[in-house]
């Protein structure tokens, strides 16, 4: 798997199946799924929430 497609992995986090895709990852990367959506949300609230800030202004 390139860089690429480890991206492509963890973008589709963002849509309605993230549970399943955080099981996969889990899985592939000897992880528990709750590992990976904490760490997916660590990253992704400040970016949601600059998104939020600027789309008020």
């Amino acid at each position: 798997m390139n860089q690429h497609d480890e991206f492509q992995s963890f973008a589709a986090l963002n849509g309605d199946n993230r549970y399943a895709v955080a099981n996969q990852l889990a899985k592939q990367y000897g992880m528990d799924a709750s590992q990976i959506l904490f760490a997916y949300l660590k990253v992704a609230a400040p970016i949601l929430n600059q998104q939020k800030k600027s789309a008020i202004d």
